[in-house]
Formats: C-alpha cells, sequence, structure tokens
C-alpha cells in the first residue's frame, strides 16, 4: 500500500523531527496522538525506539480530548492530531509553530449497502475485528 507507506515515512519524520528541534531532553517521548495515527505508531514505534534510544509513551485519544489535556496544562514532547485541533495549542504557544508538519490527509469513510448491518467502529480495537 503506497499511502500506508506515506503514512508511515511521514509519522517517522514527525517523531525525528521533533527530537531534532530539541523538545525531547529524555529518553522518555511522551506523545499525544488522535487514534489514527496510533495505529501506525503500533507499527513504527518498536523501529523507532530501537534505532533512536528513546521509549515512545502514546497517549491515544480523541483529537478533542487530547486538546482539553493541553490546555490543562499536560506536558507532552509530540502532537499528531488533526490541523483544527493543533492550530489552538499554536495559537497558545504551547505548541512550536514551526514544528507543524503536515503528516497525512485522509479523504476515507465508512459506508454499508442499504439493508446490510452496520460495523461496530466504536473503538480501534472494533474496528480491526471488521471482516472485509
Amino acid at each position: 500500500m503506497t499511502s500506508r507507506r506515506t503514512v508511515v515515512s511521514l509519522a517517522a519524520c514527525v517523531l525525528f523531527v521533533s527530537i531534532s528541534h530539541g523538545t525531547a531532553s529524555s529518553a522518555d517521548l511522551k506523545v499525544f496522538a488522535s487514534r489514527a495515527i496510533w495505529i501506525v505508531l503500533q507499527k513504527i514505534g518498536p523501529e523507532f525506539e530501537n534505532g533512536t534510544g528513546h521509549e515512545l509513551n502514546v497517549i491515544a485519544e480523541l483529537s478533542s480530548e487530547l486538546a482539553q489535556r493541553i490546555d490543562a496544562g499536560e506536558t507532552f514532547e509530540v502532537i499528531a492530531t488533526p490541523t483544527p485541533i493543533l492550530d489552538g495549542p499554536i495559537g497558545t504557544g504551547k505548541v512550536a509553530a514551526d514544528s507543524k508538519t503536515t503528516l497525512a490527509r485522509s479523504a476515507y469513510g465508512v459506508g454499508v449497502s442499504a439493508g446490510a448491518p452496520e460495523p461496530d467502529i466504536s473503538s480501534v480495537e472494533a474496528s480491526m475485528q471488521i471482516d472485509i
């Protein structure tokens, strides 16, 4: 899958850029990630950790919940979330504006044929169980 490979590469670039910008000084990186990016980080995280010595502590939630945590003053080293959510912390100075990088664009949706049962997409785990 070319698009998946692109997303994986871009996610790795964001993590490397965050470290090169000096935002992470310890071996642990607290990463706020939307659930879509969390899936990618599950795949590339171990390779990143082995290659850099940084351990990823990924907090995966809805983007709106991540925004609330940032507004409440919770600290983090990296955030990967949709642009509208990211623009808020940039505007308040909690995220460095020059670190913003477009990671992925999605034009996907979920639909089912009329009369077919609706798939359970209430969580990442449930979505992974859909038989295609």
